[in-house]
């Protein structure tokens, strides 16, 4: 290569490094949920008392329910693998894959139902008080037809 143009390509390519931006940045932040209400509308309040978070991994079997419960308390979860159906007594129902976040029904009875072929995975942080229940169980008869 001459001397000549040697310092031509140096200065191309020290150039080109000097404008190129990282590909992976050291932190990277995804919005994954952000909201006021529940999925069914309703505004998320908080208990009083002294706080209390817990955090769950709840996984549900391929053709399994729940049964009948309800959430005192602001849940917010993210369903890592499979596919969830969700029914209120009213009969409406949300479907959620996975990979979907959604804040959970609060003091609303509902039934969570797999209705995928693997397990239904689901990470699930509840914003309550001391002492109380993440979940409590309520008889119920079949939802209303919708």
């Amino acid at each position: 290569m001459s001397k000549p143009f040697f310092p031509l390509v140096a200065a191309f390519v020290l150039s080109a490094c000097a404008t190129t931006t990282p590909t992976n940045p050291p932190i990277k932040v995804t919005p994954m949920i952000k909201s006021s209400h529940t999925w069914d509308g309703k505004a998320i309040a908080y208990p009083n008392g002294t706080a209390e978070v817990t955090g769950l991994l709840i996984e549900i079997a391929p053709d399994a329910e729940t049964g009948w419960h309800y959430h005192p308390m602001p849940s917010f979860e993210l369903l890592i693998e499979g596919t969830l159906e969700v029914t209120l007594t009213d009969g409406t129902k949300k479907r959620i894959e996975a990979g979907e976040t959604f804040f959970e029904v609060v003091n609303t009875a509902h039934n969570g139902k797999n209705i995928g072929t693997v397990p239904a995975k689901i990470l699930a942080f509840y914003a309550g008080t001391v002492n109380m229940p993440v979940s409590v169980k309520v008889p119920l008869a079949a939802p209303a037809s919708k």
